[in-house]
């Protein structure tokens, strides 16, 4: 999906190694502004509950070389967080308004292999990780 994205938005992106900013120049800044301010707007609003999952995974995680992973129910409580202080920069319809829709978007992102669910401990699958860095 993300590559699909910014394939179709290449005419509005500069690329260097992997880092995407916007094309901006005298005659087309203003058309790339709009173009992607537009698109963000939109996707935001697509992708949020899996960001602040993601974010939470990641940005919270007290031992992250042990690679145990956050429980499901210490990572509802620190994606909520993680909710409460998005709250203030982001209107959006919230759809994890409870635990269950929560395990529903835990397990929607492990079968994408964004994650990996063992006993109740969730965490990055290093093995997909690596695969999509190398």
């Amino acid at each position: 999906m993300i590559a699909s994205c910014l394939n179709y938005l290449k005419d509005f992106l500069d690329s260097k190694r992997e880092i995407y900013e916007p094309l901006i120049s005298a005659k087309t800044g203003e058309k790339s502004i709009l173009m992607l301010a537009y698109y963000r707007n939109n996707l935001t609003h697509v992708l949020i509950n899996e960001a602040e999952i993601a974010c939470s995974l990641l940005g919270f995680s007290l031992d992250k070389d042990s690679n145990q992973g956050s429980s499901i129910e210490s990572l509802w409580r620190k994606t909520q967080f993680l909710k409460n202080v998005l709250s203030d920069e982001f209107v959006v319809r919230d759809t994890m308004r409870s635990q269950e829709d929560f395990v529903k978007i835990i397990g929607f992102m492990e079968s994408r292999d964004f994650l990996k669910v063992n006993n109740g401990m969730v965490k990055v699958d290093s093995q997909n990780e690596k695969q999509s860095l190398g």
